[in-house]
């Protein structure tokens, strides 16, 4: 059975290459686990 699963975090503008470095690191993992589809996005507010 499909589902989507979704994490909201909370990023210092400061770190944000490091965010971007580790989700592309992290999204090879993901995608070796089943993953089928990965969405980043960078929200100011």
């Amino acid at each position: 059975m499909p589902f989507i699963d979704g994490l909201v975090l909370a990023v210092p503008t400061a770190s944000k290459q490091a965010f971007i470095d580790h989700a592309t690191k992290a999204n090879a993992v993901f995608l070796e686990h089943g993953a089928t589809r990965i969405r980043e996005c960078w929200v100011t507010m």
